[in-house]
């Protein structure tokens, strides 16, 4: 008895064009439901480097986004703070010209002085409190310096 292979060419070439054309569509719609041009290094290797190195930069702008509100904050903290210093210096000029007059009893000498002792304490107690994230934002202390030659003194 002769041994004969009866093989079907036609649906083999069929079976191997239809699993082609499957990983093809398969590709195809993995890009249509992702809404992006490039999915893998596969589809456009410089593209893909590009699109990476793009989102890397996406992030470091967030960042330096919220490190520009973080700073106006900063700012508009600090600008109220220099408003309230500013509205105490004022006081204490007024309060310094009244007693720097003659015609006032020691009576109005004394409240005078009283209300500029305890403008003072609030002007310190402000410089030393006002802070933004834990950092003091207002100083009453200065070091200055100079350079004399090579000596620094000061």
């Amino acid at each position: 008895m002769a041994f004969a292979a009866i093989s079907n060419m036609s649906a083999i070439s069929t079976l191997q064009h239809l699993s082609i054309n499957q990983s093809r569509l398969t590709a195809s719609l993995e890009k249509l439901s992702s809404g992006y041009r490039i999915n893998s290094a596969a589809d456009d290797a410089a593209g893909f480097a590009i699109a990476a190195k793009m989102e890397g930069t996406k992030g470091k702008l967030i960042a330096d986004q919220e490190n520009i509100l973080s700073a106006q904050a900063m700012v508009k903290m600090a600008d109220g703070a220099i408003d309230g210093i500013s509205n105490i210096v004022k006081r204490l000029q007024v309060l310094a010209t009244k007693a720097a007059s003659e015609q006032n009893t020691p009576a109005e000498q004394s409240q005078l002085d009283k209300e500029a002792q305890k403008l003072l304490t609030i002007l310190g107690n402000n410089t030393q409190t006002t802070t933004f994230n834990n950092v003091q934002q207002c100083s009453t202390t200065h070091r200055k310096q100079c350079r004399c030659s090579s000596h620094h003194c000061g």
